[in-house]
Protein backbone atom coordinates (compact mmCIF):
# COMPACT_ATOMS: atom_id res chain seq x y z
CA UNK A 1 0.00 0.00 0.00
CA UNK A 2 2.91 2.17 0.41
CA UNK A 3 3.31 5.02 -2.29
CA UNK A 4 6.73 6.01 -1.20
CA UNK A 5 8.42 5.10 -3.94
CA UNK A 6 6.45 6.77 -6.47
CA UNK A 7 8.71 8.70 -9.07
CA UNK A 8 7.41 12.12 -10.47
CA UNK A 9 7.09 10.49 -14.08
CA UNK A 10 4.27 8.13 -11.77
CA UNK A 11 2.19 11.42 -10.52
CA UNK A 12 2.52 12.83 -14.35
CA UNK A 13 0.52 9.29 -15.96
CA UNK A 14 -1.83 9.15 -12.68
CA UNK A 15 -2.85 13.00 -13.90
CA UNK A 16 -3.38 12.64 -17.71
CA UNK A 17 -6.85 11.77 -19.01
CA UNK A 18 -7.25 10.03 -22.80
CA UNK A 19 -6.99 13.03 -25.34
CA UNK A 20 -9.62 11.39 -27.57
CA UNK A 21 -11.98 11.33 -24.60
CA UNK A 22 -11.26 14.84 -23.89
CA UNK A 23 -12.03 16.20 -27.87
CA UNK A 24 -15.35 13.59 -27.42
CA UNK A 25 -16.54 15.74 -24.01
CA UNK A 26 -15.57 18.94 -25.48
CA UNK A 27 -17.52 17.56 -28.57
CA UNK A 28 -20.63 16.51 -26.83
CA UNK A 29 -20.71 20.07 -24.63
CA UNK A 30 -20.17 21.84 -28.25
CA UNK A 31 -23.55 20.25 -30.42
CA UNK A 32 -26.01 21.19 -27.71
CA UNK A 33 -24.64 24.86 -27.62
CA UNK A 34 -24.38 25.10 -30.80
CA UNK A 35 -28.36 23.77 -31.58
CA UNK A 36 -29.09 26.12 -29.10
CA UNK A 37 -27.58 28.92 -30.48
CA UNK A 38 -29.04 27.71 -34.02
CA UNK A 39 -32.57 28.16 -32.52
CA UNK A 40 -32.33 31.54 -30.45
CA UNK A 41 -30.99 33.71 -33.82
CA UNK A 42 -33.74 34.63 -35.78
CA UNK A 43 -31.58 36.13 -38.48
CA UNK A 44 -30.80 33.68 -41.20
CA UNK A 45 -27.78 34.41 -43.94
CA UNK A 46 -25.32 32.20 -45.22
CA UNK A 47 -22.87 32.05 -42.43
CA UNK A 48 -26.09 30.58 -40.16
CA UNK A 49 -26.64 28.02 -43.03
CA UNK A 50 -22.84 26.53 -43.48
CA UNK A 51 -23.02 26.86 -39.81
CA UNK A 52 -26.53 24.63 -39.84
CA UNK A 53 -24.97 22.16 -41.71
CA UNK A 54 -21.83 21.88 -40.24
CA UNK A 55 -23.44 21.22 -36.62
CA UNK A 56 -26.11 18.98 -38.50
CA UNK A 57 -22.66 17.01 -40.12
CA UNK A 58 -21.24 17.07 -36.65
CA UNK A 59 -24.47 15.52 -34.82
CA UNK A 60 -24.83 12.73 -37.99
CA UNK A 61 -21.09 11.74 -37.08
CA UNK A 62 -21.71 11.96 -33.29
CA UNK A 63 -24.96 9.36 -33.65
CA UNK A 64 -22.75 6.86 -36.46
CA UNK A 65 -20.03 6.57 -33.57
CA UNK A 66 -22.48 6.28 -31.23
CA UNK A 67 -24.15 3.55 -33.59
CA UNK A 68 -21.32 1.52 -34.39
CA UNK A 69 -21.07 -0.05 -31.03
CA UNK A 70 -23.81 -1.66 -31.54
CA UNK A 71 -23.37 -3.73 -34.39
CA UNK A 72 -27.49 -4.67 -34.77
CA UNK A 73 -27.64 -0.69 -35.30
CA UNK A 74 -24.86 0.46 -36.71
CA UNK A 75 -26.05 0.41 -40.10
CA UNK A 76 -29.35 1.52 -39.58
CA UNK A 77 -28.24 5.31 -39.58
CA UNK A 78 -26.07 5.19 -43.01
CA UNK A 79 -28.66 2.78 -45.10
CA UNK A 80 -31.71 5.42 -44.14
CA UNK A 81 -29.05 8.33 -44.82
CA UNK A 82 -28.45 7.01 -48.68
CA UNK A 83 -32.06 6.13 -48.66
CA UNK A 84 -33.04 9.30 -47.73
CA UNK A 85 -30.40 11.02 -50.43
CA UNK A 86 -31.61 8.70 -53.20
CA UNK A 87 -35.26 9.64 -52.59
CA UNK A 88 -34.11 13.05 -53.12
CA UNK A 89 -32.94 12.96 -55.91
CA UNK A 90 -35.95 11.48 -57.47
CA UNK A 91 -37.92 12.80 -59.92
CA UNK A 92 -40.61 15.34 -58.93
CA UNK A 93 -44.13 13.96 -58.48
CA UNK A 94 -47.19 14.98 -59.87
CA UNK A 95 -48.09 18.42 -58.31
CA UNK A 96 -50.69 18.92 -55.84
CA UNK A 97 -53.79 20.89 -56.35
CA UNK A 98 -53.35 24.84 -56.41
CA UNK A 99 -56.19 24.81 -53.37
CA UNK A 100 -54.36 22.77 -51.57
CA UNK A 101 -51.31 24.03 -51.51
CA UNK A 102 -52.56 27.82 -51.18
CA UNK A 103 -54.68 26.99 -48.35
CA UNK A 104 -51.47 25.07 -46.69
CA UNK A 105 -49.32 28.75 -47.64
CA UNK A 106 -51.64 30.55 -46.05
CA UNK A 107 -52.14 28.72 -42.96
CA UNK A 108 -48.24 29.06 -42.95
CA UNK A 109 -48.16 32.41 -42.96
CA UNK A 110 -51.20 32.68 -40.23
CA UNK A 111 -48.35 30.91 -37.63
CA UNK A 112 -46.10 34.12 -37.96
CA UNK A 113 -48.93 36.24 -36.65
CA UNK A 114 -47.76 38.75 -33.91
CA UNK A 115 -43.87 37.37 -34.06
CA UNK A 116 -41.63 40.35 -33.69
CA UNK A 117 -39.95 41.94 -36.68
CA UNK A 118 -36.75 41.65 -36.83
CA UNK A 119 -34.04 42.59 -40.18
CA UNK A 120 -33.19 39.83 -41.42
CA UNK A 121 -35.01 36.82 -39.34
CA UNK A 122 -36.41 34.01 -40.87
CA UNK A 123 -38.05 32.35 -37.99
CA UNK A 124 -40.76 32.69 -35.08
CA UNK A 125 -38.63 34.26 -32.95
CA UNK A 126 -38.07 37.38 -35.23
CA UNK A 127 -38.65 37.76 -38.70
CA UNK A 128 -38.74 40.87 -41.92
CA UNK A 129 -41.09 41.06 -44.59
CA UNK A 130 -39.37 39.13 -47.05
CA UNK A 131 -38.66 36.23 -44.47
CA UNK A 132 -42.29 36.12 -43.61
CA UNK A 133 -43.12 35.29 -47.34
CA UNK A 134 -40.17 32.88 -47.54
CA UNK A 135 -41.12 30.76 -44.51
CA UNK A 136 -44.41 30.68 -45.49
CA UNK A 137 -43.50 28.41 -48.80
CA UNK A 138 -41.09 26.74 -47.33
CA UNK A 139 -43.25 25.37 -44.85
CA UNK A 140 -46.14 24.80 -47.23
CA UNK A 141 -43.93 23.01 -49.55
CA UNK A 142 -42.01 20.43 -47.09
CA UNK A 143 -45.47 19.89 -45.57
CA UNK A 144 -46.75 19.17 -48.86
CA UNK A 145 -43.70 16.93 -49.91
CA UNK A 146 -44.00 14.83 -46.70
CA UNK A 147 -47.40 14.44 -47.40
CA UNK A 148 -47.67 13.37 -50.52
CA UNK A 149 -43.94 11.78 -50.61
CA UNK A 150 -42.86 14.35 -53.22
CA UNK A 151 -39.05 14.60 -53.40
CA UNK A 152 -39.69 17.90 -56.11
CA UNK A 153 -41.49 19.89 -52.83
CA UNK A 154 -38.84 18.82 -50.55
CA UNK A 155 -35.98 20.20 -53.00
CA UNK A 156 -37.58 23.36 -53.76
CA UNK A 157 -37.97 23.78 -49.99
CA UNK A 158 -34.52 23.62 -49.54
CA UNK A 159 -33.42 25.74 -52.32
CA UNK A 160 -35.72 28.43 -50.83
CA UNK A 161 -34.00 27.80 -47.28
CA UNK A 162 -30.37 27.95 -49.00
CA UNK A 163 -30.97 30.55 -51.51
CA UNK A 164 -32.23 34.13 -49.76
CA UNK A 165 -34.85 36.25 -52.19
CA UNK A 166 -35.52 39.88 -51.66
CA UNK A 167 -38.80 41.76 -51.23
CA UNK A 168 -37.42 43.46 -54.95
CA UNK A 169 -36.25 39.96 -56.17
CA UNK A 170 -40.02 38.64 -55.75
CA UNK A 171 -41.61 41.64 -57.27
CA UNK A 172 -39.35 41.23 -60.38
CA UNK A 173 -40.47 37.31 -61.01
CA UNK A 174 -36.46 36.71 -59.91
CA UNK A 175 -35.61 32.92 -60.70
CA UNK A 176 -39.48 32.60 -61.88
CA UNK A 177 -40.12 32.40 -58.32
CA UNK A 178 -43.34 34.57 -58.81
CA UNK A 179 -44.90 35.82 -61.92
CA UNK A 180 -46.72 39.54 -62.30
CA UNK A 181 -50.44 39.57 -62.25
CA UNK A 182 -51.13 43.39 -62.96
CA UNK A 183 -49.94 47.10 -61.44
CA UNK A 184 -52.39 49.05 -59.06
CA UNK A 185 -51.43 52.58 -57.44
CA UNK A 186 -52.08 50.83 -53.89
CA UNK A 187 -53.57 47.83 -52.17
CA UNK A 188 -56.23 49.67 -51.51
CA UNK A 189 -57.14 50.33 -54.88
CA UNK A 190 -56.19 46.77 -56.46
CA UNK A 191 -59.07 44.71 -58.04
CA UNK A 192 -59.73 42.16 -55.10
CA UNK A 193 -61.62 39.90 -57.72
CA UNK A 194 -57.88 39.27 -59.49
CA UNK A 195 -56.40 37.74 -56.34
CA UNK A 196 -55.76 34.53 -54.50
CA UNK A 197 -54.96 33.46 -51.71
CA UNK A 198 -51.12 33.28 -51.50
CA UNK A 199 -50.92 35.96 -53.62
CA UNK A 200 -48.05 38.98 -53.03
CA UNK A 201 -48.16 42.86 -53.22
CA UNK A 202 -44.49 44.36 -53.52
CA UNK A 203 -44.40 48.43 -52.73
CA UNK A 204 -43.11 49.97 -56.17
CA UNK A 205 -39.64 50.54 -54.45
CA UNK A 206 -38.97 47.20 -53.46
CA UNK A 207 -38.74 47.59 -49.87
CA UNK A 208 -41.96 45.63 -48.86
CA UNK A 209 -43.75 42.65 -49.60
CA UNK A 210 -47.14 41.69 -48.27
CA UNK A 211 -49.28 38.39 -48.86
CA UNK A 212 -52.97 37.92 -49.61
CA UNK A 213 -55.02 35.74 -47.08
CA UNK A 214 -57.73 36.27 -48.65
CA UNK A 215 -61.23 38.04 -47.85
CA UNK A 216 -59.67 41.46 -48.46
CA UNK A 217 -57.34 40.13 -45.64
CA UNK A 218 -53.58 41.05 -45.86
CA UNK A 219 -50.44 40.05 -43.84
CA UNK A 220 -47.30 41.44 -43.64
CA UNK A 221 -44.13 41.86 -40.91
CA UNK A 222 -44.40 45.59 -40.19
CA UNK A 223 -41.40 47.04 -39.23
CA UNK A 224 -43.58 49.90 -38.40
CA UNK A 225 -45.69 48.03 -35.62
CA UNK A 226 -42.89 45.98 -34.86
CA UNK A 227 -44.52 42.30 -35.66
CA UNK A 228 -46.55 40.50 -38.41
CA UNK A 229 -50.09 41.88 -38.62
CA UNK A 230 -52.70 40.96 -40.67
CA UNK A 231 -55.39 43.90 -41.88
CA UNK A 232 -58.15 44.20 -44.03
CA UNK A 233 -58.06 46.79 -47.09
CA UNK A 234 -58.24 49.89 -46.90
CA UNK A 235 -55.32 49.84 -45.59
CA UNK A 236 -53.47 52.99 -44.17
CA UNK A 237 -50.05 54.35 -45.61
CA UNK A 238 -50.07 51.44 -48.49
Amino acid sequence: MSTGNRTPEDHDRGMTFPRHRCLSLLLWLLIPAAVLALYLIPVSNRFTKVFALFTALIVWCGLFKIAWSHRRVRWVLPVFTVLAGVFLLLPARPLPGADALRSEYTSALRRYDGTRYIWGGESVRGIDCSGLIRCGLMNALFQQGLRHADPGLLRTSLALWWNDTSAEALGKEHAGLTHLLFAAPSINEADATRLLPGDLAVTQNGVHILAYLGDGVWTQASPGAGRVISSTVPVEND
